[in-house]
């Protein structure tokens, strides 16, 4: 096909006549939105240099002091601020797991004041252990 003619069709058709494969005997062209296309390339190079949030994981004991757990919990909002995840985990040895209730305020509290800023992504519980783990509020 004639470059005047392949010209006239693009521009008949809002589209850009780009060169693929510049050889001298038969150049390949093709009909494109060369704007798009630079766009859609640009976007998918975002997407693959993203790094993926980073995770800060706090081990809090059913004998941690409240003052413990404030330092630990200012630590995990900041980290939450920054978009990154947090995890709380909590261990017991077998004498600690029998003080069901000592654990349970010790996890309200420390829901309650992460549910301000973060929401929680899941939460495993075993004999042994409680870990929730803390994602950011999505953007409103």
């Amino acid at each position: 096909m004639d470059v005047d003619n392949a010209l006239k069709i693009a521009n008949s058709q809002n589209l850009d006549l780009v060169m693929v494969n510049k050889d001298e005997n038969s150049p390949v062209c093709k009909l494109m939105d060369y704007g798009k296309y630079c766009y859609d390339r640009g976007k998918e190079a975002q997407r693959k240099n993203k790094k993926p949030p980073k995770e800060k994981e706090f081990h809090v004991r059913p004998n941690t002091q409240k003052y413990d757990i404030d330092i630990a919990l200012k630590k995990a909002i900041s980290h939450i601020e920054k978009k990154n995840h947090v995890s709380f985990y909590m261990d017991t040895s077998y004498r600690e797991a029998n003080a069901k209730d000592k654990i349970q305020n010790k996890i309200k509290y420390i829901i309650g004041e992460m549910l301000n800023v973060s929401k929680i992504d899941k939460e495993n519980k075993t004999n042994k252990s409680i870990i929730i783990h803390f994602v950011p509020k999505a953007e409103e």
